[in-house]
């Protein structure tokens, strides 16, 4: 999913947000769920997209979502994106936290294709190299 300005400026705010507050931690696992729900929900992204349903009705149904599911602070900021009219980007916005989070912590993403089973010795080399060649822990 392409990151739009509007996801990445709302999760830049975000981001700011929990980091001064000391809640990044939380914030990440709560972001995840956010995007994962909202992918592999295509009901739920289409219903936030939709002009037709209201506000309101919207915030109660991400209520009814993630109110036992995500700290108070996300509760709060997605209540604050669907009163401003950016609920149908919602999924971009978490992508795009998720994103800036990996980049502010020096997080990379590796995906290893093999054509057999790699053996334990194996994956450890690859650990080893891409350790070496990123400069952190894997």
């Amino acid at each position: 999913m392409a990151q739009t300005k509007v996801g990445s400026r709302y999760a830049k705010a975000f981001l700011g947000l929990v980091a001064e507050k000391g809640k990044l931690d939380v914030a990440i696992k709560d972001m995840e769920l956010v995007h994962q729900t909202i992918s592999e929900n295509r009901e739920l992204a289409v219903l936030l997209k939709s002009p037709v349903v209201k506000t309101d009705k919207k915030i109660s149904i991400l209520s009814s979502i993630y109110k036992k599911n995500v700290s108070d602070v996300t509760m709060l900021y997605l209540e604050l994106i669907t009163k401003n009219r950016r609920e149908g980007v919602l999924a971009e916005i978490a992508e795009s936290f998720i994103a800036q989070y990996k980049e502010m912590k020096g997080i990379t993403t590796a995906v290893v294709t093999s054509a057999a089973v790699l053996s334990d010795a194996a994956k450890k080399r690859i650990e080893e190299l891409v350790q070496k060649e990123v400069g952190g822990t894997v």
